[in-house]
């Protein structure tokens, strides 16, 4: 197997003393250099031209901070950093986040407009050194599978899933919509036989079934938490959530009843619900034989029993000839027969 190798800094530390691992070597002022009055000029914020301090270094990663005239603006050269800073500035301070700090520089010449220094910087320096690493493979699979997989509360992907990982503790997490989430740790050795190890979860449902019957009839229009579900009793649904739900029956001829119902992980939950007629059995007849129409729906000739809501409701007959006959009724929910 290849290796893999991880890049880890490591100060050493050059010629200067180990307190003191930023110093200034040299500081002078460059005649002839005209970068600041004529190439690169740059003014302050009260429009003079700035001086530019060329401090020469082979390290990056410093950070600059002037005393109360600031400095106007840090440029990183190659080899060197330019500094511009307002006239009559005394002082520098040089910092680095594993070198240290060289506090309140003072300048040993005075800082003129447009005039170019060179500031030799001499630190301590970064180098660099190469550590093998023996990553291993860590397989999660889940029953089900396509379960969300978190390692120390990042995501990695979905069930099943190789993850690569150096030794140590870890904290796992898988998380499936309608299943219970799985948490727990691994610890994973460099030892590993051939640099692999597998994690198999058992998610439980965090759901149930539900199974609903009524009476006296059945095909009535089920309701889950105010959702229409699109089916009619006998029902049964294999996957409800658990906790609990509301559900609501609907038929025609009948009242609704809405209930409380408990859904428990991976258990069955049945019921038989009582519907309450709000309809009532007419008997129809006529003399002679004529056609019979109820709230003008045409429901047969002659002779007719069956149901009707509760309520105003017109009968009529209607027969060539013939006078039509016509009654409005208010049906109360009691057995009702005229001729």
């Amino acid at each position: 197997m290849k290796r893999i190798l991880i890049i880890v800094s490591i100060l050493c530390i050059s010629a200067i003393a180990f307190s003191q691992n930023i110093s200034v070597q040299s500081f002078k002022v460059l005649p002839t250099d005209i970068d600041a009055r004529v190439n690169y000029p740059l003014r302050d914020q009260n429009g003079d031209v700035c001086a530019l301090i060329k401090v020469v270094t082979t390290e990056t990663g410093f950070d600059w901070e002037g005393d109360q005239l600031g400095i106007t603006k840090v440029v990183p050269k190659k080899g060197e950093n330019w500094l511009y800073v307002p006239f009559g500035a005394k002082r520098l301070t040089i910092s680095h986040e594993r070198l240290g700090i060289l506090r309140n520089y003072m300048y040993p010449l005075a800082i003129e407009k447009a005039t170019v220094y060179e500031l030799i910087l001499a630190s301590g320096k970064v180098n660099t050194t190469v550590i093998p690493l023996n990553p291993i493979w860590l397989t999660i699979r889940s029953n089900p599978e396509g379960a969300d997989v978190y390692i120390n509360n990042v995501l990695k992907g979905v069930t099943p899933i190789p993850i690569k990982l150096l030794s140590g503790k870890y904290t796992y997490r898988l998380e499936k919509p309608m299943y219970n989430r799985n948490a727990g740790s691994i610890e994973i050795n460099a030892q590993e036989k051939e640099g692999k190890k597998d994690l198999s979860v058992e998610l439980k449902p965090a759901f149930g079934t539900l199974k609903i019957n009524t009476l006296p009839e059945e095909q009535a229009d089920i309701l889950i938490d105010e959702v229409e579900t699109g089916k009619t009793t006998p029902f049964v649904g294999e996957r409800i959530k658990s906790g609990i739900h509301i559900i609501t029956l609907k038929k025609a001829l009948y009242q609704p009843k809405s209930l409380e119902i408990k859904i428990s992980d991976g258990m069955t939950t049945e019921q038989t619900v009582s519907l309450v007629s709000n309809a009532v059995i007419v008997k129809v007849a006529t003399q002679p034989i004529a056609d019979i129409y109820i709230d003008n729906n045409f429901v047969g000739n002659g002779i007719y029993q069956g149901k009707v809501p509760a309520g105003v409701i017109t009968f009529e007959a209607r027969k060539e000839g013939y006078n039509n006959d016509k009654k409005d009724l208010e049906i109360t929910v009691n057995v009702l027969s005229f001729y």
